[in-house]
């Protein structure tokens, strides 16, 4: 696998019906690759929702 500096956003699809090793695959994943905190940046956010909920 390459370093996280150079993982290519993109879009993965993991079949299995060994659903304890799917867990292991995606725990090792997210160790090797952890994904950076989100931030509420999003210009349509203040438009679509009004200040009282």
């Amino acid at each position: 696998m390459p370093d996280a500096s150079s993982l290519n956003p993109g879009f993965m699809v993991v079949h299995g019906n060994r659903l304890d090793e799917l867990r292991s695959l995606v725990v090792s994943w997210m160790r090797r690759y952890p994904l950076a905190p989100w931030k509420m940046k999003l210009p349509w956010y203040r438009a679509t929702v009004s200040p009282n909920g």
